[in-house]
């Protein structure tokens, strides 16, 4: 069934969809396991909690990343295996088209580990199955990734 929903996921991957009630509603969440360059897994999903927003905004403030959260912002979080927020972004959504990412982040014990591009790249295959097309990075507008840049 996850993989009728996110065809960029291969036989090998590991991924399930879990539910949960994620801010006052059900939601349905894709969940995928990945592991780093020292073969440790971890996985990527999106939160499932304000708890778990509020321990991503804690991460980027240990790294010295000044951030506001608002309402309309979306999130992806990186999770070791015993489950504790390791690294995250966050995004909006400009249109039906357009997303722009805002900063990503992952914990200093974790870094040069390949856990970044691990979660960049899943965050734009996300996009991609979604019809997203740009995604910016910048407040000018100038960063824009293309779908065809979309792996």
């Amino acid at each position: 069934m996850t993989r009728l929903n996110y065809p960029y996921l291969k036989p090998k991957d590991t991924a399930a969809l879990i539910r949960s009630e994620s801010f006052g509603s059900d939601a349905s969440n894709l969940v995928v396991q990945l592991t780093d360059e020292e073969g440790n897994p971890f996985l990527i999903r999106s939160p499932i909690s304000p708890k778990e927003i509020s321990k991503l905004h804690s991460l980027f403030l240990d790294s010295n990343l000044v951030v506001n959260f608002r309402p309309e912002h979306r999130f992806l979080v990186a999770l070791s295996e015993r489950g504790f927020i390791i690294g995250g972004l966050f995004y909006e959504m400009n249109d039906e088209q357009t997303v722009h990412m805002e900063k990503i982040v992952i914990s200093t014990r974790y870094r040069k580990t390949g856990i970044s591009e691990n979660l960049m790249n899943e965050f734009l295959k996300r996009l991609k199955s979604e019809h997203i097309r740009y995604v910016t990075t910048d407040s000018s507008g100038r960063n824009i990734f293309t779908s065809s840049d979309l792996r």
